[in-house]
């Protein structure tokens, strides 16, 4: 597999293991649905029709697919919206401020009571 042996216990090592654990190299594009390793044609798709857009909207666009792409990969991948972690916290909270409610004194104003039964 390893052809040119710099390190035998290197080269053992990552014979030892599945080539599709290595890298994304050998994934065949599986991983979070990428089809493309290429880390400009990866960017590109991420622009893709912003080039007639003013340079702040253009900017404000990257900046929110960049940030939204790796969540919708995996989200995508696995069939979930959000990690387990964040599922938690939301069910907890969720739970929590059902026991809440608010008593309005002046909606104009904003001004509320909370009151917690629990």
């Amino acid at each position: 597999m390893v052809r040119e042996v710099v390190n035998q216990h290197g080269s053992s090592w990552l014979e030892s293991h599945p080539t599709d654990r290595w890298t994304l190299a050998h994934d065949g594009g599986r991983r979070y649905g990428l089809l493309t390793t290429n880390l400009s044609e990866i960017f590109n798709s991420v622009l893709k029709g912003a080039h007639v857009l003013p340079i702040t909207t253009c900017a404000q666009l990257t900046f929110y697919r960049l940030v939204r792409r790796p969540l919708g990969n995996s989200s995508r991948a696995n069939g979930d919206a959000y990690t387990p972690h964040v599922l938690l916290k939301h069910v907890t909270l969720i739970s929590k401020a059902s026991a809440h409610f608010l008593r309005s004194f002046n909606r104009e104003k904003s001004i509320f009571d909370l009151i917690t039964q629990r």
